[in-house]
């Protein structure tokens, strides 16, 4: 993801030599739903260890 405050998050990472793309937002909202799914069976898991 990107961020815009004086483009000093995208020169940092370029400086770093990371390449980034940004996602769509259909593209980062499938990914968070997925990571808070994992997540929540972690914790169940967890909970009933």
């Amino acid at each position: 993801m990107k961020f815009n405050i004086n483009d000093s998050y995208n020169d940092y990472h370029e400086k770093s030599g990371i390449l980034h793309e940004e996602k769509s937002i259909e593209y980062m909202t499938k990914d968070l739903r997925r990571y808070t799914i994992n997540n929540n069976q972690e914790l169940k898991n967890f909970r009933f260890r």
